[in-house]
Protein backbone atom coordinates (compact mmCIF):
# COMPACT_ATOMS: atom_id res chain seq x y z
CA UNK A 1 0.00 0.00 0.00
CA UNK A 2 1.64 3.61 -1.10
CA UNK A 3 1.14 6.03 1.40
CA UNK A 4 1.96 9.87 1.81
CA UNK A 5 1.46 12.71 4.36
CA UNK A 6 2.30 16.03 4.54
CA UNK A 7 1.99 17.63 7.83
CA UNK A 8 2.22 21.05 8.94
CA UNK A 9 2.67 22.70 12.21
CA UNK A 10 4.06 25.98 13.33
CA UNK A 11 3.59 27.72 16.34
CA UNK A 12 6.04 30.39 16.40
CA UNK A 13 5.05 32.47 13.48
CA UNK A 14 7.88 35.38 12.47
CA UNK A 15 5.13 38.19 13.33
CA UNK A 16 2.07 36.65 14.64
CA UNK A 17 1.05 35.39 17.25
CA UNK A 18 2.38 32.45 18.62
CA UNK A 19 0.63 29.07 19.34
CA UNK A 20 1.31 26.54 21.82
CA UNK A 21 1.51 22.95 20.77
CA UNK A 22 1.17 23.43 16.82
CA UNK A 23 4.53 21.69 16.22
CA UNK A 24 3.92 19.30 19.07
CA UNK A 25 0.61 17.72 17.18
CA UNK A 26 2.27 17.84 13.87
CA UNK A 27 4.97 15.60 15.36
CA UNK A 28 2.48 13.45 17.07
CA UNK A 29 0.21 12.73 14.05
CA UNK A 30 3.39 11.90 11.96
CA UNK A 31 4.35 9.51 14.86
CA UNK A 32 1.25 7.97 14.99
CA UNK A 33 0.81 7.07 11.71
CA UNK A 34 4.92 5.44 11.61
CA UNK A 35 3.61 3.52 14.92
CA UNK A 36 0.07 2.71 14.26
CA UNK A 37 -1.01 3.00 10.64
CA UNK A 38 1.68 1.68 8.45
CA UNK A 39 3.66 4.85 7.65
CA UNK A 40 7.58 5.03 6.97
CA UNK A 41 9.06 7.90 8.27
CA UNK A 42 10.42 8.30 4.65
CA UNK A 43 7.07 8.64 3.40
CA UNK A 44 6.05 11.77 5.31
CA UNK A 45 7.45 15.26 5.07
CA UNK A 46 6.86 16.81 8.41
CA UNK A 47 7.32 20.90 7.40
CA UNK A 48 7.73 22.72 10.91
CA UNK A 49 8.21 26.44 12.14
CA UNK A 50 11.52 24.83 13.38
CA UNK A 51 13.04 22.63 10.38
CA UNK A 52 15.73 24.81 7.99
CA UNK A 53 15.56 24.32 4.30
CA UNK A 54 12.65 22.87 2.06
CA UNK A 55 11.17 21.52 5.32
CA UNK A 56 10.22 25.34 7.04
CA UNK A 57 6.96 26.04 6.82
CA UNK A 58 7.19 29.05 4.40
CA UNK A 59 4.03 29.59 2.21
CA UNK A 60 5.70 28.74 -0.60
CA UNK A 61 7.60 25.55 0.59
CA UNK A 62 3.94 24.45 1.42
CA UNK A 63 2.91 24.67 -2.32
CA UNK A 64 6.00 23.27 -3.43
CA UNK A 65 5.75 20.02 -1.03
CA UNK A 66 1.94 19.96 -2.34
CA UNK A 67 2.87 19.66 -5.98
CA UNK A 68 4.95 16.92 -4.98
CA UNK A 69 2.24 15.04 -3.46
CA UNK A 70 0.09 15.72 -6.49
CA UNK A 71 3.12 14.20 -8.65
CA UNK A 72 2.39 11.09 -6.43
CA UNK A 73 1.19 8.43 -8.80
CA UNK A 74 -0.15 5.56 -7.58
CA UNK A 75 -1.27 6.72 -4.38
CA UNK A 76 -3.59 4.43 -1.85
CA UNK A 77 -3.65 7.16 1.37
CA UNK A 78 -3.04 10.98 1.03
CA UNK A 79 -2.59 12.43 4.19
CA UNK A 80 -2.70 16.28 4.90
CA UNK A 81 -2.48 17.96 8.27
CA UNK A 82 -2.09 21.66 8.81
CA UNK A 83 -2.19 22.99 12.69
CA UNK A 84 -1.48 26.88 12.76
CA UNK A 85 -3.56 29.69 12.31
CA UNK A 86 -5.81 30.47 9.25
CA UNK A 87 -8.23 32.57 8.66
CA UNK A 88 -11.25 33.20 6.66
CA UNK A 89 -11.80 36.78 5.05
CA UNK A 90 -15.26 35.97 3.84
CA UNK A 91 -17.14 32.84 4.35
CA UNK A 92 -16.32 30.93 1.08
CA UNK A 93 -12.57 31.72 1.32
CA UNK A 94 -10.30 30.14 4.01
CA UNK A 95 -6.60 30.44 4.33
CA UNK A 96 -3.48 28.80 5.94
CA UNK A 97 -1.42 30.81 7.58
CA UNK A 98 2.48 30.09 6.17
CA UNK A 99 5.55 30.49 8.96
CA UNK A 100 6.15 34.16 7.22
CA UNK A 101 2.62 35.41 7.34
CA UNK A 102 2.17 39.09 8.59
CA UNK A 103 -1.32 41.25 9.26
CA UNK A 104 -0.64 43.29 6.31
CA UNK A 105 -0.49 40.62 3.52
CA UNK A 106 -2.54 37.74 5.07
CA UNK A 107 -3.93 36.28 1.73
CA UNK A 108 0.20 36.88 0.04
CA UNK A 109 1.86 34.75 2.66
CA UNK A 110 -0.51 31.92 3.25
CA UNK A 111 -1.77 29.40 1.41
CA UNK A 112 -5.52 29.00 -0.22
CA UNK A 113 -7.60 26.15 0.89
CA UNK A 114 -8.77 25.48 -2.36
CA UNK A 115 -5.14 24.94 -3.62
CA UNK A 116 -4.66 22.17 -0.81
CA UNK A 117 -7.95 20.64 -2.29
CA UNK A 118 -7.40 20.73 -5.77
CA UNK A 119 -3.68 19.41 -5.14
CA UNK A 120 -5.31 16.62 -3.20
CA UNK A 121 -7.43 15.63 -5.91
CA UNK A 122 -3.98 15.84 -8.06
CA UNK A 123 -3.15 13.27 -6.18
CA UNK A 124 -5.76 10.42 -7.06
CA UNK A 125 -5.49 8.74 -4.24
CA UNK A 126 -8.00 6.44 -3.30
CA UNK A 127 -8.50 7.60 0.00
CA UNK A 128 -7.35 10.97 1.52
CA UNK A 129 -7.39 12.49 5.19
CA UNK A 130 -7.72 16.25 5.43
CA UNK A 131 -7.00 17.25 8.81
CA UNK A 132 -6.86 20.72 9.69
CA UNK A 133 -6.42 22.62 13.49
CA UNK A 134 -6.13 26.07 12.81
CA UNK A 135 -8.46 29.04 14.23
CA UNK A 136 -10.39 31.19 11.46
CA UNK A 137 -10.22 34.70 13.44
CA UNK A 138 -7.57 37.03 12.99
CA UNK A 139 -4.24 35.56 14.08
CA UNK A 140 -3.33 39.09 15.75
CA UNK A 141 -4.99 41.20 18.99
CA UNK A 142 -6.33 43.97 18.70
CA UNK A 143 -4.99 47.62 20.90
CA UNK A 144 -6.71 50.36 21.56
CA UNK A 145 -5.78 53.62 19.64
CA UNK A 146 -6.97 56.85 19.81
CA UNK A 147 -10.21 57.43 17.73
CA UNK A 148 -10.37 53.73 17.46
CA UNK A 149 -9.32 50.24 16.98
CA UNK A 150 -6.13 48.90 15.18
CA UNK A 151 -4.86 45.06 14.76
CA UNK A 152 -1.10 44.43 16.13
CA UNK A 153 0.78 41.49 15.04
CA UNK A 154 2.28 39.21 16.73
CA UNK A 155 -0.36 38.65 19.57
CA UNK A 156 -3.83 37.60 20.32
Amino acid sequence: MKKRALLIGIDTYQVLNPLRYARADAEAVGEALVRLCGFTERDITLMTCGASGALCAFSNLIEDALDDLAAEEGLDLAVFGFWGHGFRPDPKTQYLCGLEAAPQRLARDSVHLDLVRAKLAQAAAKDTLLILDSCQNRPMRRVRQTGGEALAPGSQ
